[in-house]
């Protein structure tokens, strides 16, 4: 799954992987026809990626709705860990243990959330 490539991947690897979940995330294919998520800009992505802003480009990641209520760089496995959770719904997941970085636990999270859909 994504997700488990993106929290187990290795910081050389952030930009591509970032790209890989927006794709994931926003793109929706219904007929052949390609739709992005409305409310989401990829020009504000993609810049956040070129200036290396991982951490910002990581919670344009986040669907609305959802926001992080645990972030940690000590998790049990010695990475990073976030969960993300729904007010509105009483949802949460969680990224597995050990990402290499906050960025990539908060993608491995908001990849999960679509995964579960």
């Amino acid at each position: 799954m994504l997700s488990d490539r993106i929290a187990s991947a290795s910081d050389e690897q952030t930009w591509d992987l970032l790209e890989e979940a927006w794709d994931f995330i926003n793109t929706h294919h219904d007929g052949g026809v390609v739709t992005i998520a409305p409310g989401h800009n990829f020009e504000c992505f993609e810049r956040a990626l070129a200036g290396q802003f991982y951490h910002d480009a990581a919670m344009m990641l986040i669907k609305p709705g959802w926001m992080i209520t645990y972030l940690s760089e000590l998790g049990l496995a010695g990475g990073c860990v976030c969960e993300l959770g729904n007010p509105g719904t009483s949802q949460s997941v969680m990224s597995d243990e050990g990402a290499r970085s906050i960025p990539l636990a908060i993608a491995a999270a908001a990849v999960k959330v679509k995964e579960c859909e």
